[in-house]
């Protein structure tokens, strides 16, 4: 479910999102039930996010060719990201009612700018240098790219990350974490956008997202980049 681990924010700002509780079926087929506790992060829960997201991406193609656990610089720069985005009230997180942390996102408003900020240039010596640098420009340039062509003239709600521990993918934690972001697009009257991938795809379709373009870089590495219409046209989700 990944959406991007090291991408910058444009000049947005975090989706506030208060505690909230909610019970999650863990299959359709049975009654037994999910409950999740949607909180905001401390600086604190960065190195268990890291975790969670070292899960989550356990199987990427990306996270292996691009961010090797070996490098010394992995491990900094992700717990750094992190908590850049704790501060600025980015990050949710989707915890059990014990309170270990499942999944987390970030949800990120970016309203219409006259004059639209430059956008981010990426470059090698961003990425650690063990693993494949090069791809990592190339993917999330792209990404960045691909988003301003298809959303830069409109509000959006950007979902730019969405991590879920493998155990507990696919027992509602994904929607969980998506609920929040749609509902509060829909309220405003957004469209949503997100650079997923082909893991997610399924989940996205769910609220509404539609790919509209589709970009490969490697084997087994590609983005789909999603888009969900404001409400009042094709938006629905269950």
């Amino acid at each position: 479910m990944e959406t991007s681990t090291l991408l910058h924010s444009q000049l947005t700002v975090g989706l506030p999102i208060h505690p909230k509780k909610f019970v999650q079926k863990k299959n359709k087929s049975k009654s037994e039930k999910m409950a999740l506790i949607l909180r905001k992060p401390t600086l604190d829960d960065a190195v268990h996010m890291l975790a969670v997201q070292n899960s989550a991406f356990k199987d990427s193609a990306l996270n292996i060719r691009c961010f090797p656990a070996s490098d010394p610089k992995t491990e900094p720069s992700q717990i750094e990201w992190i908590k850049d985005k704790i501060r600025l009230q980015e990050l949710t997180l989707a915890c059990d009612e014990e309170g270990r942390i499942l999944g987390w996102s970030r949800w990120v408003r970016r309203p219409i700018q006259d004059p639209r900020p430059p956008k981010p240039i990426f470059t090698p010596d961003m990425y650690p240098q063990t693993g494949d640098p090069e791809l990592a420009v190339r993917f999330f340039q792209t990404n960045v790219e691909r988003m301003e062509d298809i959303v830069g003239s409109e509000n959006v709600m950007f979902l730019s990350m969405l991590v879920v521990r493998q155990e507990a993918q696919r027992k509602g934690v994904g929607s969980a974490l998506i609920k929040p972001g749609v509902q509060a697009a829909d309220e405003e009257g957004w469209i949503c956008y997100v650079n997923g991938t082909e893991g997610g795809k399924g989940l996205y379709e769910k609220f509404g997202f539609r790919t509209v373009e589709t970009s490969c870089f490697a084997d087994g590495i590609l983005t789909h980049h999603m888009k969900r219409e404001a409400k009042g046209t094709a938006n629905s989700y269950h």
